[in-house]
């Protein structure tokens, strides 16, 4: 590793809903509600979206929602390492058979990152 690696932090990824919208600024990491309408009826609630983690090597992981309208969201999780011993989380999102509410909207995933060792102490096993 580097001199940047912080082994004393523990950061949480928190999916938390998605939602179609107009008007999203699809150019920016970060909106505010006053930027964009968000369509009635599209609200899906991640922690209620019939969701199931399944590890899939040591270094691997995916979370599968089951219902969100009707579609499968699939998060699938690889932990990287480089030759310096930098680590680091990289993820790919795949959404299927989803059938929008509005036509002309887009779909936004609400996620949040925040650190978090108090609840979850950094352990190198």
């Amino acid at each position: 590793g580097t001199d940047l690696d912080d082994h004393e932090s523990t950061y949480c990824l928190t999916l938390i809903r998605t939602f179609e919208a107009t008007g999203y600024d699809l150019e920016s990491s970060t909106s505010s509600h006053s930027d964009y309408e968000e369509v009635s009826g599209s609200f899906v609630d991640l922690s209620n979206a019939d969701c199931e983690v399944s590890e899939t090597s040591d270094t691997t992981f995916s979370i599968t929602c089951n219902d969100v309208r009707g579609a499968t969201l699939t998060f699938a999780f690889t932990f990287i390492s480089n030759t310096q011993g930098d680590e680091g989380l990289e993820y790919t999102i795949n959404l299927e058979e989803y059938t929008f509410v509005q036509d002309d909207a887009q779909l936004v995933l609400v996620q949040s990152v925040q650190e978090c060792s108090d609840t979850y102490a950094y352990s190198a096993d």
